[in-house]
């Protein structure tokens, strides 16, 4: 007795709500996951005033992919896979370099010293001109070039 198979089914791509639920917990879960070391980390998640436009560029980047990547949208697509198990990681690199940038610009703006006044017998320094740039209304003439018609010669 010949045993029946079932022709392979395609696999179906997953809904527009299904990728939504993905969009948010690919946010919200590292900034749960770093909330208990920084709490600014917190601000990574969607916040309920970008709710709209997080659901509209989750949407977008739906529609990319159904168009240019559809194999993105099939369930259990390694690629997907990859992503989501990079992005916390890449997250919480880019947190770790904005921090450096945010400190390194709060370490650069320290008040300048004081200027010292000349000792006795020292040449003092003419203190710099300061040069006055015409407003733009100010200037004449054509922004034209040379050769072209209505240039100022």
């Amino acid at each position: 007795m010949p045993v029946e198979v079932e022709p392979e089914k395609k696999p179906e791509k997953i809904s527009q709500e299904a990728f939504w639920f993905v969009f948010q917990t690919t946010f919200d879960w590292p900034a749960m996951l770093l909330a208990q070391i920084e709490p600014m980390a917190a601000k990574v998640a969607i916040q309920p005033e970008e709710m709209a436009i997080a659901r509209k560029s989750s949407d977008n980047i739906y529609a990319l992919l159904a168009i240019y990547y559809p194999k993105a949208l099939v369930p259990g697509s390694d690629t997907i896979a990859h992503v989501l198990h990079a992005a916390p990681f890449i997250v919480a690199k880019v947190m770790l370099v904005r921090e450096i940038f945010r400190q390194r610009k709060a370490r650069d703006i320290t008040p300048p010293e004081p200027a010292q006044p000349p000792a006795q017998g020292e040449a003092q320094q003419p203190e710099p001109q300061e040069i006055k740039e015409p407003h733009p209304t100010e200037f004449s003439g054509s922004w034209n070039l040379p050769d072209q018609p209505g240039a100022v010669q």
